[in-house]
């Protein structure tokens, strides 16, 4: 992934947050309001953080919620970067697969979509 450095300023935030996704834990109501926060700041739209999480963060992340000692406490920042950074673009059967396996995280990413909608900017 080849991104300029505005865009990864731009990501980097959200790649971290979304991140948080993939961890086994609830996300809470202050966690829920700092995660939107982030998101609006960005400037992309949902549809724009919704293919960020499918193609950036899904792909890297996903594996955690498989393992019995995954991480809980949030992902090491560099390591993340640098995977999604490295990282190819999901091709057409890793994106079917990767629509598959959303229903792990969905329930908490309805809930950021709602408030990301309810909340005015």
């Amino acid at each position: 992934m080849t991104l300029s450095q505005t865009d990864l300023a731009r990501k980097k935030p959200l790649w971290l947050v979304l991140s948080d996704l993939f961890l086994d834990i609830e996300i809470e109501d202050s966690d829920l309001s700092s995660i939107v926060q982030i998101m609006k700041k960005s400037g992309f739209d949902l549809v724009e953080i919704g293919k960020i999480l499918m193609d950036d963060v899904f792909p890297i992340c996903i594996g955690n919620m498989y393992s019995v000692a995954g991480v809980w406490t949030g992902f090491n920042e560099n390591e993340l970067f640098e995977a999604i950074i490295k990282s190819k673009p999901p091709n057409l059967l890793q994106r079917y697969i990767n629509k598959v396996r959303f229903r792990m995280i969905k329930d908490k990413w309805q809930t950021i979509v709602e408030k990301f909608n309810s909340e005015q900017t």
